[in-house]
């Protein structure tokens, strides 16, 4: 913790970092028969502590993503071009990724000489991390960021970007009452933290989305996109790089379609930078910097800066002392524990595991079709598991805890309904009713109506996005449509995944170039939006890509 009235400099961090290397670096540690060395291999911060701690410009300025060299400043959209020359031909590829124009030798010269988004005073940490390793800030960017903007304009607070997110509020209002969730999540319509926007987003806002039809169809794709990749992050799920660079590009589709004023700083490291850092660190939500945040709040609860003497050593010590007693909670829970210390733990929920995985004896007599034969066991109302607890109907009439996914034996996934919980031959059961699954027809009928409804110039992201909340796990086949999308192409998956994302960043540069075209007709564009228009029927040109009728071709079959 720094003590600073105002946000810490580079030149403060230039000073604290050596201190830091030393304690950490290459230490080595013996914890019981284990031996542990200790290494710093990245950083996770918000975006004003991770600008000054690298040294970076405001995230206003020109190239001042830590991931490429994009030029926008306020809205900053994919990074530029360059120009390669090869011995075959000229041709356009994409090396705005500082990774790939700068990398390590010339990041660090960036630095030193206050260049391509770096300030005036070079910051140590570049000698050891480069700023593109380092993971997107979860709850930041996605719910005190891109989270934020879309709940404000739902909700019609402040100025909005565009009209994408415009409804009635009454409806969406009554829309919320409807969906059900576990209570743990009882509170998140509060927006206390951003904790709460994410989850609020990702799970009542996806579910009115895909569920009603008071939103166009243009918010209800952006909001399920953008969901869809929280929910993944958050439940640690398995899937492709496709998934990520799909969702990614649909939710930016949208977003850009109706106001590049979405792409903020944050929305940007998003939806142009979230694959790769998922795909460098398999999933950055876990790096994110939820429980420091509830650490240091909680650290700092009660004090001041201008009040409290001594600020800093008082704010330390309670932090320490937190920590070292809860460790010592653990360590006893596990030792023989007192009669008086196994009162004492019934009041600090959370900190040790429980004895017992279940409680509260169902009393009542089963309902016909939760009847089963178990042998004369006693049937309990409550499980609880690391991911949350189910309450059963029997033992709360009103639950909102009896609905769960689950992987069986056989390797089978359902979502079913919890009866109760039996403990037969030493194993725990729980006893449950599972769903049944609606005939493939029927399925998502109000999203494909929306799809029906959108604009040809957006029709192949729509169908995109629907095909993988049908199929988010395995992608074996996508029906990719650059078409119409009554004339879907089969495009498998494998071997030929680079060529697809080649043909698909095409098709991206052909929508931007005809939305600007109309704009240039309807309203008329900006003279940097008239550069990029040249640009891209100059890169278009180079990659052979032709229009015929309404279809695109290219010089290598799609």
């Amino acid at each position: 913790m720094v003590e600073s009235t105002t946000n810490p400099t580079t030149t403060l961090w230039n000073t604290i970092l050596p201190m830091i290397i030393q304690d950490v670096e290459d230490e080595e540690l013996h914890v019981g028969k284990f031996s542990l060395k200790t290494s710093i291999v990245t950083v996770s911060a918000d975006q004003p502590a991770k600008r000054s701690l690298f040294g970076f410009k405001a995230h206003q300025a020109s190239q001042s993503c830590f991931f490429c060299l994009s030029t926008g400043t306020f809205h900053k959209l994919g990074g530029s071009s360059k120009k390669v020359n090869t011995t075959e031909a000229n041709y356009f590829v994409e090396l705005s990724e500082r990774s790939e124009v700068r990398s390590r030798d010339g990041t660090i010269l960036d630095s030193e000489q206050g260049v391509n988004g770096f300030g005036d005073t070079p910051a140590r940490i570049v000698q050891l991390i480069m700023p593109y390793d380092t993971p997107i800030d979860m709850l930041h960017n996605f719910g005190e960021g891109l989270c934020e903007v879309i709940i404000r304009e739902l909700f019609g607070r402040g100025a909005p970007k565009s009209g994408m997110f415009h409804v009635e509020i009454d409806k969406l209002r009554e829309a919320i009452n409807e969906i059900v969730l576990p209570s743990q999540f009882s509170e998140i319509e509060n927006c206390r933290n951003g904790t709460d926007k994410l989850a609020f987003f990702r799970l009542t806002l996806l579910s009115v989305a895909i569920r009603f039809e008071i939103l166009n169809p243009h918010a209800r794709f952006a909001i399920i996109a953008i969901s869809m990749l929280a929910n993944k992050m958050c439940a640690s799920g398995v899937g492709p790089e496709l998934f990520d660079e799909q969702l990614c590009s649909a939710a930016q589709w949208f977003l850009q379609e109706n106001s590049n004023e979405y792409l903020s700083c944050k929305a940007h490291e998003l939806l142009f930078h979230l694959p790769d850092a998922n795909r460098l660190f398999k999933n950055v939500a876990p790096l994110s910097t939820f429980s420091f945040e509830s650490s240091y709040q909680y650290a700092l609860m009660g004090f001041s800066t201008r009040m409290t003497r001594n600020f800093s050593e008082t704010v330390c010590s309670r932090a320490l002392i937190h920590n070292s007693i809860r460790q010592e909670v653990f360590r006893r829970a596990h030792s023989n524990p007192s009669p008086s210390f196994l009162q004492f733990l019934t009041l600090t929920k959370g900190v040790v595991s429980r004895q017992s995985p279940y409680k509260n004896l169902i009393t009542s007599k089963l309902d016909g079709e939760d009847r089963i034969v178990i042998g004369g066991s006693d049937i309990y109302g409550t499980l609880f598991l690391g991911c949350g607890t189910l309450v059963s109907e029997y033992q709360d009439s009103y639950t909102s805890n009896d609905v769960f996914f689950a992987k069986k034996r056989n390797g089978e996934q359902e979502c079913c309904r919890f009866v109760g919980v039996v403990e037969m031959d030493g194993e725990c059961f729980a006893l449950s009713e599972p769903f049944r699954e609606l005939p493939a027809s029927k399925q998502f009928s109000s999203l494909m109506r929306a799809q029906s409804q959108a604009s040809n110039s957006t029709e192949n992201q729509l169908l995109l996005t629907i095909q993988l909340i049908e199929n988010p796990e395995r992608l074996n086949e996508l029906d990719f449509s650059i078409q119409y999308a009554n004339k879907p192409n089969n495009f498998m998956i494998g071997d030929t995944l680079p060529a697809w994302t080649r043909e698909y960043r095409i098709l991206r540069r052909l929508a931007r170039k005809r939305w600007l075209e109309e704009e240039m007709i309807t309203v008329g564009i900006s003279i940097e939006e008239i550069k990029e228009l040249d640009d891209l029927e100059e890169e278009l040109t180079v990659e052979e890509v032709r229009m015929i009728d309404g279809i695109m071709t290219v010089q290598e079959i799609l």
